[in-house]
C-alpha cells in the first residue's frame, strides 16, 4: 500500500503533547510509511519541532474538524492517504475530525485505535485497549507507548499484505530520545536572551503548587547568589499573585524580570532554550524544558491525584539532565 499513511493524534494540552512525542517517534521508527501528527492549533510550534527533529513526517491542526494549518510536507491530497489513526487521548476536536474525514469520498481508516473508557461508545475506534489510567500504574509517557505498541502488534498480526507492507524491516524496541533542537531561524527571530533561572508561576491544571510566598522566597535565594531570575506569571490567579509580588521585598530587584506573557509559543520555547534552569509545577513549560534538555526543578503533589507525580512527572527518556523533585 504505497499510499498509506498514519495519523497519530494528541490534540489537548502542551505538556500532554510533549509526553506523547516519544511514542510518536517510536511509531516512526517502526513503520516505513509517513506519520502525520494531529494537534491543537495553539500547539502548532510543537508540531514544527517534531518534524524538525524527525519524530514525524508532517503535522496538521484542526478546528472543529476543519484543517486550519499544516507543515509544508503535508500532502495536498491529505487524508486520502491515511489508512490508520491512533488517538493517544479522548478529545472533542478529534471527534469532529473523525466524523468529517469519514464522510469524505475515498477516505476510510481500516485501523483506528484509542484508549477504552466509559465514553468509548461515542468514538469511532475500531479497536481500543484498557489502560486503567485512574489507577496511575504507569507514567503518561508509557501509556502513550502502549497504544503505539498495540497498533504495531495489530499490524503484525494482520494477514493483509497492505498492513504487512507498512511495517519496517525489523521491530525496534522503545528507545529514548535526544533533546529536541529548535527549527532553524527560531533563535534569531526573537529578542529574549534567557536567564539563569526561569520560574513559571502557573497552576495550569496542576493539583498542587507552591504559594506565591514560597516562589518569592525561592527567587530571593537565587537573587542573593547573583543569578538573573525571570518570573513568568500565568494562569487564572496571575493577577492575585502579581499583587503579592508587587508588595514583596524583591519586587524592584535589578536582576529580577517579571514576564506576564509571551508573544506566542515559539517565543516561550526560545526563552526556555536560552535559560539555564526552569522551576515549575506540572505545566507545559516544565515539560518543554525537559524535552529541550534543561535542568528542571519540578513541583508535584505526593498523593495520586489528577496531576500525580507517578503519572505526569518528566521522564528520563529525553536526556540525562538532572531533575530536582519538590513534593507539596
Amino acid at each position: 500500500m504505497a499510499s498509506s499513511a498514519i495519523v497519530i493524534s494528541r490534540c489537548d494540552k502542551l505538556g500532554d503533547l510533549i509526553l506523547s512525542l516519544p511514542a510518536v517517534a517510536h511509531l516512526k521508527r517502526n513503520v516505513k510509511v509517513p506519520v502525520y501528527l494531529h494537534l491543537s492549533e495553539y500547539a502548532s510550534a510543537i508540531g514544527e519541532m517534531a518534524v524538525e527533529n524527525g519524530l514525524c513526517d508532517a503535522y496538521f491542526y484542526t478546528d472543529h474538524g476543519f484543517l486550519k494549518g499544516h507543515s509544508s510536507s503535508f500532502p495536498e491530497d491529505g487524508f486520502r492517504k491515511v489508512n490508520s489513526l491512533i488517538s493517544l487521548f479522548h478529545c472533542d476536536e478529534l471527534s469532529w475530525f473523525l466524523s468529517k474525514a469519514q464522510r469524505q469520498p475515498q477516505v476510510s481508516f481500516p485501523y483506528t485505535l484509542g484508549p477504552r473508557s466509559r465514553i468509548s461508545s461515542l468514538w469511532t475506534y475500531k479497536w481500543s485497549i484498557t489502560q486503567n489510567r485512574s489507577r496511575v500504574v504507569k507514567s503518561e509517557m508509557l501509556y502513550n507507548v502502549d497504544l503505539v505498541d498495540a497498533y504495531l502488534k495489530r499490524l503484525m498480526a494482520s494477514e493483509s499484505a497492505d498492513a504487512t507492507s507498512m511495517l519496517a524491516a525489523s521491530a525496534v524496541p522503545f528507545q529514548g530520545l535526544s533533546p529536541l533542537r529548535l527549527p532553524e531561524g527560531w533563535g534569531g527571530a526573537f529578542a529574549n536572551e534567557g536567564c539563569d533561572v526561569l520560574m513559571v508561576v502557573s497552576n495550569g491544571n496542576s493539583a498542587a503548587n507552591w504559594s506565591m510566598i514560597r516562589y518569592i522566597e525561592e527567587a530571593e535565594k537565587l537573587l542573593e547568589q547573583g543569578l538573573r531570575v525571570d518570573l513568568l506569571l500565568h494562569g487564572h490567579d496571575s493577577e492575585e499573585r502579581g499583587r503579592e509580588l508587587a508588595t514583596s521585598r524583591i519586587a524592584n530587584h535589578p536582576n529580577l524580570k517579571i514576564i506576564e506573557t509571551f508573544a506566542d509559543l515559539k517565543d516561550l520555547i526560545v526563552h526556555i532554550s536560552r535559560s539555564k534552569k526552569i522551576i515549575a509545577s506540572s505545566t507545559g513549560p516544565l515539560h518543554i524544558a525537559h524535552a529541550l534538555g534543561k535542568p528542571v526543578k519540578a513541583i508535584y503533589p505526593l498523593t495520586p491525584k489528577v496531576q500525580s507525580f507517578e503519572r505526569w512527572r518528566p521522564h528520563g527518556y529525553w536526556h540525562d539532565a538532572p531533575v530536582e523533585w519538590v513534593h507539596v
